[in-house]
C-alpha cells in the first residue's frame, strides 16, 4: 500500500487476534525521512510509541496522542499477570508518555475526564468521531427482505440489534438475559440480531441455550460495512450494554438510521445520548 509501513508483529494472546508490532525495523529511517511528515500521530501508547516519540524529536515536529481505548478494561487479556498490576502499569505508561508529547486528543469528554483521572496536565482536546451520514439514511427494502429471509425473520418480529466486537467487555450477556426476562413476561416477537465476531461467541450461545431463548438470539458472524446499513434499518431498537466504550460509533450508527438507542449509562453512551 502506498504510503504504508508495516511492522513485523506477533499475537499477544491466544484469546483474541491482536497482533502487538515488533518496533525493530533497518528501513523505518529512510521510510520516515523520505515522507518528511508534518506530524507525527500516535494512536496506540505501547511498542511503537516510543519509535514515533523518537522521530518526532529528530525532526522537530508535533507529537501528536490520540486516546480512544481505555485500555485498563482489556487487562484481562493479559493474563495471568493480576489485572490490578496491569492497570496500574498501563496508567503509568500512558501517563510517561502523554508528557513527551505536545497534545492529546480523544474522542469524548468521558474520556478526556478519565485522561484526567491519571494526573495527566497535558492539553487535552474532544475530538469526535463521524460517520457518513448519507449511506445510513439511504433506503433499499428489497436488501432488507433478503437479509431478513436470510435469517428466517417475519415482518412482524420485533427486532433488537446489537453490533460489535463479540466479547466479555462488551456484555452482551446482559443483553441476553434481558430478552430471557422479556420472554418470560410476554409472547411477544422479539428476536436478537447479535452483528460481528469475537472470542466470546460460543460462551454467548451457550448462555442463550441455557436460558432456553437460542431460537431468538441469531448470531450473524462478520458483516461487511457496505452491508450494515441495512441491519440497523430492520432494527425495532439497537441496544449496547457495555461500559468501556470510549465513544461508541455503532450508536451514532443507529441514530443515524432512525433507530431508538437503549443503553447503559456509562462513558461513550453519555456523550451521545440523551434521556
Amino acid at each position: 500500500e502506498k504510503n504504508v509501513f508495516r511492522y513485523r508483529s506477533v499475537n499477544l494472546t491466544s484469546k483474541v487476534k491482536y497482533p502487538l508490532p515488533i518496533p525493530l525495523s533497518f528501513k523505518v529511517k529512510k521510510v520516515i525521512t523520505e515522507f518528511n511528515p508534518d506530524i507525527v500521530h500516535i494512536h496506540h501508547p505501547f511498542l511503537l510509541s516510543s519509535v514515533a516519540i523518537m522521530y518526532g524529536k529528530k525532526l522537530g515536529i508535533p507529537k501528536i496522542l490520540t486516546l480512544h481505548t481505555q485500555y485498563e478494561q482489556y487487562a484481562h487479556y493479559v493474563s495471568p499477570i493480576p489485572e490490578r498490576i496491569t492497570h496500574e502499569a498501563i496508567k503509568m505508561i500512558i501517563s510517561n508518555l502523554a508528557y513527551k508529547t505536545d497534545c492529546i486528543t480523544t474522542p469524548s469528554a468521558s474520556m478526556k475526564k478519565n485522561i484526567e483521572n491519571y494526573g495527566i496536565k497535558n492539553r487535552i482536546e474532544v475530538i469526535p468521531n463521524a460517520i457518513h451520514l448519507i449511506s445510513f439514511k439511504e433506503e433499499d427494502e428489497l436488501k432488507r427482505a433478503e437479509i431478513k429471509k436470510k435469517y428466517n425473520l417475519k415482518e412482524d418480529d420485533k427486532i433488537i440489534l446489537f453490533v460489535g466486537r463479540i466479547a466479555s467487555e462488551k456484555s452482551i450477556d446482559k443483553i441476553i438475559k434481558a430478552l430471557a426476562i422479556l420472554k418470560k413476561r410476554s409472547i411477544g416477537k422479539e428476536k436478537l440480531l447479535i452483528v460481528g465476531n469475537g472470542p466470546a461467541m460460543d460462551e454467548l450461545k451457550q448462555l442463550a441455550r441455557t436460558l432456553k431463548v437460542e431460537e431468538d438470539v441469531i448470531f450473524t458472524g462478520t458483516v461487511s460495512y457496505e452491508e450494515i446499513q441495512h441491519y440497523y434499518k430492520m432494527a425495532y431498537v439497537f441496544t449496547i450494554a457495555s461500559t468501556t466504550e470510549t465513544f461508541g460509533i455503532v450508536t451514532i450508527e443507529a441514530l443515524a438510521s432512525g433507530v431508538p438507542v437503549l443503553a447503559i449509562r456509562a462513558a461513550g453512551a453519555v456523550d451521545i445520548l440523551t434521556d
